[in-house]
């Protein structure tokens, strides 16, 4: 697979990925990656250019090394070792230019041939250790290795990078501690050399644990992002479900009853029957009762002037619930009546929970509780109908029925919870919750 980035100055984000290729080679369609993956491949590509940069800084580092403190033996051999490595370091930033997503995934090749190349460049002038410094100085090279691991998330590849380069740093050490001792001695004192890769060792252990946290970040990152992609899905077609099932309740309810006003009407009109008359009256109450709880779902006046515990009130002796279910309303505190940024929503959750009560439970009771602290507002809805069925919610779901999950949406988005768990013995407890600012 390989994907084009823009340049290094532009932020080196990876472009569009090409058609990915089959194992026989023949082009095929990539896999949609999750918000999680898409999110780890942008900060691998991210991390590949911290790569570039340190890489090009031991690459300088060497090469300096090499030339302003040349080894005694071999120095022209250690010089084109330095030169092949900055040519290399070149030859990573053109391939993280040219084929990033590549690169990210051969991280731990290029990690190990950055080992190869100081390992071998430290053993070569060390062959020279005890007239020179070049051994000692080039050994203090190797720490950066461990932290270009560390920018790519891949904890394991941090763990061996780690341990391989303490390693390398150990036997570099060994072999020039012979120079770093004082006339007469036997070297530098082994207790300096060990003391030196512990410093390096914890390091290498500090990039790891870096590289940990970082990678749990971005879980947590892609899990926000998951979650809003989801919203944004949900709220898209939320506003087209409202409209249908208003025109629906419209149609059916008031438009119907409007209807067989007039044709009583009619009727009146030409019998002069005096019942027709108050059926007409009867007609005409009713579709007004239905439009003002249309007009209600869409902001309840009454919750702006009385409260939410008064809107529940009413929301209990609805057309499209009384004669169906059987409401009681309880508020904590009973002289409840302020008014809260989160009431809308909290009345729109209690509201769907109670409609869906009366639509698929087959209840005859339904019970709905609000309580209110410091600390914020709970609205509960019980019922003694069939219960809830977690399987039938993600049927429902995945048939476009959206009410609950787009509610608990946006109820966790307000830092609150929504929950639906079964009832004692039977039913469904509907449990709303949100801060109280």
């Amino acid at each position: 697979m390989t994907a084009s980035t823009h340049s290094a100055t532009a932020g080196a984000t990876a472009a569009p990925s090409a058609p990915a290729t089959t194992r026989a080679g023949r082009p095929g369609r990539r896999a949609p990656r999750s918000d999680l993956e898409r999110i780890v491949a942008e900060h691998a590509v991210r991390g590949a250019l911290l790569h570039v940069c340190l890489r090009a800084v031991l690459a300088v580092f060497a090469v300096v090394t090499v030339l302003w403190e040349p080894p005694q033996y071999y120095s022209e051999l250690c010089l084109a070792i330095a030169v092949a490595y900055a040519v290399w370091a070149v030859a990573v930033g053109l391939w993280l230019r040219l084929d990033a997503e590549h690169l990210v995934g051969l991280t731990w090749l290029v990690l190990t041939v950055d080992l190869l190349f100081f390992g071998i460049l430290n053993q070569v002038s060390g062959i020279s250790d005890a007239l020179s410094w070049t051994p000692y100085i080039l050994s203090n090279g190797l720490v950066l290795i461990p932290v270009l691991a560390a920018a790519q998330l891949r904890v394991a590849t941090g763990v061996v990078i780690g341990v391989v380069t303490t390693v390398l740093y150990l036997l570099s050490s060994v072999a020039a501690r012979s120079y770093n001792g004082s006339p007469g001695t036997d070297g530098e004192p082994w207790s300096s050399v060990v003391l030196r890769t512990v410093v390096v060792a914890a390091l290498s252990a500090g990039a790891v644990g870096l590289s940990a946290i970082q990678r749990h970040r971005v879980a947590e990152i892609g899990r926000l992002a998951g979650q809003r992609a989801e919203l944004l899905a949900q709220l898209t077609t939320l506003a087209d479900r409202q409209r249908r099932e208003m025109a629906e309740h419209l149609h059916d309810g008031a438009l119907q009853y409007v209807l067989g006003a007039r044709l009583e009407l009619e009727d009146a009109r030409d019998t002069g029957d005096p019942g027709a008359f108050d059926r007409v009256d009867q007609a005409l109450v009713t579709a007004a009762e239905l439009l003002r709880s249309t007009v209600s779902q869409l902001h309840p006046a009454v919750l702006a002037q009385a409260g939410l515990a008064q809107a529940l009130r009413d929301l209990a002796t609805a057309p499209e619930v009384r004669g169906r279910v059987a409401v009681q309303v309880r508020v904590e505190p009973p002289d409840d009546d302020r008014r809260l940024p989160n009431d809308l929503l909290l009345y729109s959750a209690a509201r769907e929970m109670l409609i869906n009560v009366v639509k698929h439970a087959r209840a005859r009771h339904a019970w709905i509780e609000l309580r209110r602290d410091a600390g914020g507002s709970t609205v509960t809805v019980t019922d003694d109908g069939t219960g809830v069925d977690p399987d039938r919610l993600a049927q429902r779901l995945a048939e476009g029925h959206i009410g609950v999950a787009s509610h608990r949406l946006r109820i966790e988005a307000a830092g609150g919870r929504l929950t639906l768990d079964r009832g004692t013995p039977g039913g469904t407890v509907a449990t709303v919750s949100l801060p109280a600012a």
